[in-house]
């Protein structure tokens, strides 16, 4: 056990590692003003269970990556965003896990709309079982109902996705990420577990028509 719980703490700390690496700020970065919200939906999956989630994206900052390669100019958008997102999944005979997760997130979008971000946050975990509880008080034997525990749950995740009209206004994107999400304590350790999501953002704005130009 002592093992395990080594292994997923220098597994959490190798992603966060190279994620802040990949996604350090660079000489060439130019602050600018967005405005961007994206309302996010997704199918999940808990290794093969499946679910849905919900969430909201406010940009806190953003900023333009400007590099010249051969004589040609280009673009990077990066931003950073404060997130909040509800999933559930349903685990047959075992449990339906409801949780709430507050994340800090970055993203990088190349000019060709391809885009990457990492994730990381934490949240609130509900779980139900998914089997007849009983519980036994004063040598009485009733059944329990909606029986289930809490959780404090740690995220962690990257995505890949494609925005359809990069730079401009009311821009759909699809994307798939793997989170890694860890539930504590469980049974008086931890409990980490891989979710996946393939969805689609919907961004209500983006920059302000008075930057529009500034970056083309």
């Amino acid at each position: 056990m002592k093992t395990s719980l080594k292994s997923i703490f220098f597994s959490l700390l190798l992603c966060i590692s190279v994620n802040y690496s990949l996604f350090s700020q660079q000489k060439n970065d130019y602050d600018i003003e967005f405005d961007n919200i994206n309302i996010k939906g997704a199918l999940v999956g808990s290794i093969f269970y499946p679910g849905v989630t919900f969430g909201l994206e406010k940009q806190i900052k953003g900023s333009l990556d400007k590099r010249e390669k051969k004589g040609i100019l280009h673009i990077k958008q990066i931003e950073q965003y404060l997130t909040a997102e509800t999933y559930w999944y349903h685990h047959p005979n075992f449990h339906d896990n409801y949780y709430l997760t507050l994340n800090w997130m970055k993203r990088k979008t190349r000019e060709n709309g391809l885009f990457f971000d990492f994730t990381s946050g934490a949240g609130y975990s509900k779980t139900f079982l998914g089997s007849v509880t009983y519980e036994v008080k004063d040598d009485v034997v009733n059944i329990k109902n909606n029986a289930g525990h809490s959780y404090f749950l740690l995220n962690i995740g990257n995505s890949i996705g494609y925005d359809f009209k990069y730079r401009q206004l009311n821009s759909w994107k699809l994307y798939f990420r793997a989170n890694l999400i860890v539930l504590l304590p469980y049974n008086s350790f931890i409990y980490p577990r891989p979710v996946w999501e393939i969805g689609t953002m919907y961004g209500l704005k983006t920059q302000s028509a008075n930057n529009k130009n500034s970056i083309k």
